[in-house]
């Protein structure tokens, strides 16, 4: 349950052809990128697991890494359980007075 904030400028074009660029480094061979998001401050994120835990946090939290690191815990994970997806919040969800 890795996860890491990292400014859009940080990602060069490639000309055709191009290798590509390193976006994070694993901490096992197994390890896997599950999603990938474009989010702003003020923006809320919903983690969900493959066994249905699901964590809403505000990305101001997540901390800003460079490219190449590992990233934060976001959400702390049984051996046989990992991150299904990732969702943005609706605004209106977080933002909507109730009556």
């Amino acid at each position: 349950g890795q996860g890491k904030r990292v400014a859009t400028s940080e990602f060069v074009a490639r000309s055709r052809g191009g290798v590509g660029v390193i976006a994070i480094k694993f901490k096992n061979e197994d390890d896997r990128l599950t999603c990938l998001r474009i989010v702003h401050d003020d923006d809320e994120i919903l983690v969900i697991t493959e066994k249905g835990i699901m964590v809403r946090q505000a990305v101001a939290n997540i901390p800003s890494q460079s490219r190449t690191a590992r990233g934060a815990v976001l959400q702390k994970l049984d051996d046989a359980d990992m991150i299904s997806s990732v969702s943005l919040v609706p605004e209106k969800a977080y933002t909507s007075e109730t009556t």
